[in-house]
Formats: C-alpha cells, structure tokens, sequence
C-alpha cells in the first residue's frame, strides 16, 4: 500500500493533474488570456510543427519534436472536443471557455507561457534530469530570467525529445537556478529540409 507520505504525494499529484469545469470567475480570467493563447498557438504552428527543433548547448545538440497535442498540456488546459476542432478555434479566434477545463495551477501556467518565446530566441539554459514535488523530468529548458522552464522527456526509440510540462519557476527557483547556456536553437523543415534560425550563434 506504501507510507504515508507516499500515499500523500500520490494524491496530491493525482489532484495536481486532474481536470475541471472552470467557474464563472475563471471564465472571465481565462478570457482575458485568449488573445494570448492565440498568438502562442499560431507562433508554435509557424515555427515548430512539421519540423525538426534543434537546441545546442557548448556540449550538446538536443533534438525536440513538438507535436499539436503538446500545446495545450502546455497551456495546463484540456478541450471537450477534437483536436482538430481546438485549432480550427485557435484558428478563427473563437475558443469557447465553456469547451475548456483547467486544473488547480493552469493560471499559474498561462502566467509563465508568456516567457515561452524567450526559450528558442532570447536567453535560455538546458539542465538535467530533475526531481521536483510531483514530476520527474529528463531536461528541462528554461528562461534565463528564471520566469518558465518546459520539462523535457525523451523517446528512447527514436532518441528526440518532447514536451512534456510547463512549469512555473517562481516555486522551483533553488532546483532550476543551474544549466547550460543555450547558445543557438534552428528547425529543419521535416518536408522541405530547409534550415531557419530562431537563436543566432554569437561569434
């Protein structure tokens, strides 16, 4: 049955991921973040999906897949419908709340997602394998200015990584505060072969 503790921590973790009807008052929260869940939607479609994601460090270059799913476990939210209908919405400016559930820390999520872009053009670090309350992580990339970290989980078979959470660093500052400084970050067009550059090398 395990401990105590044990038993604690699973359910909090369980209550951490489960997902909810937002109330009335969280309905208009959430509203006032659409305009941004659209313009983070349509920058991971531009530059991610049907592409190679590339992150080099001094040592390493890290592979990242990104996928259309991805994107609202990101966000800490989930869409009673299709996919394909959630990004036709994204797409039209016309996400229902009512059509959306959020979990107990999803504002908190939303609240750092605006440092999304500051990982592939700004300033970034990759760390290593991390523990924190409720989720073990393989990597994590993460703002410089300690503001977003996107825990990271390889696929063994196909050695890439994905995304597997946002996490928002104000409560986890002591366990990220150490990584490798990111130093360029380019896709590869998975149909075309063309190369584009987010973060530019400096000489």
């Amino acid at each position: 049955m395990g401990s105590a503790p044990y038993r604690a921590g699973l359910f909090l973790r369980r209550k951490l991921m489960s997902f909810r009807k937002m109330n009335r008052t969280e309905e208009r929260s959430f509203e006032r973040q659409l305009s941004f869940i659209y313009e983070i939607a349509e920058y991971v479609a531009k530059h991610f999906i049907g592409k190679k994601i590339f992150v080099v460090t001094e040592h390493e270059t890290l592979q990242l897949n990104f996928k259309r799913g991805n994107l609202p476990h990101l966000l800490g939210i989930k869409y009673v419908g299709s996919q394909q209908q959630f990004w036709q919405n994204i797409k039209t400016h016309s996400l229902n709340p009512r059509s959306v559930e959020i979990q107990d820390y999803t504002f908190e999520k939303l609240q750092a997602m605006h440092g999304f872009q500051d990982l592939f053009e700004g300033e970034a670090m990759l760390t290593d394998k991390l523990e924190l309350c409720h989720i073990v992580i393989d990597k994590a990339l993460k703002t410089k200015k300690m503001v977003l970290a996107i825990g990271l989980d390889k696929d063994e078979s196909r050695q890439f990584y994905f995304p597997r959470t946002a996490i928002n660093l104000k409560n986890y500052r002591n366990d990220l505060s150490k990584g490798r400084i990111v130093l360029e970050v380019y896709t590869i067009n998975r149909e075309t072969g063309n190369k584009a550059i987010l973060k530019q090398r400096e000489d």
